[in-house]
């Protein structure tokens, strides 16, 4: 895990060990906050090897639409 990998984690883990509901047990905080940020990572990684070929602001929305749906269901209690 990259440095950065490891302050998103940390940064994520922290704010989802206080916002999961009590009630979803089916996903680990941990699995959550490493998904999370693995998947930030992995498309800032493309973004840059590919020399940038998308607005940030457009990215910023493939990110959000690959992640949130999933995260919210599970931050929800689905």
């Amino acid at each position: 895990m990259t440095h950065i990998q490891k302050f998103l984690y940390g940064y994520l883990l922290d704010h989802l060990k206080m916002s999961l509901p009590k009630r979803n047990k089916n996903i680990p905080p941990e699995l959550l906050a490493h998904y999370v940020a693995s998947a930030f990572i992995a498309l800032m990684t493309w973004w840059i090897d590919n020399h940038y070929p998308i607005p940030a602001e457009k990215m910023n929305e493939y990110y959000r639409q690959l992640v949130e749906p999933g995260t919210m269901a599970i931050m929800m209690g689905a």
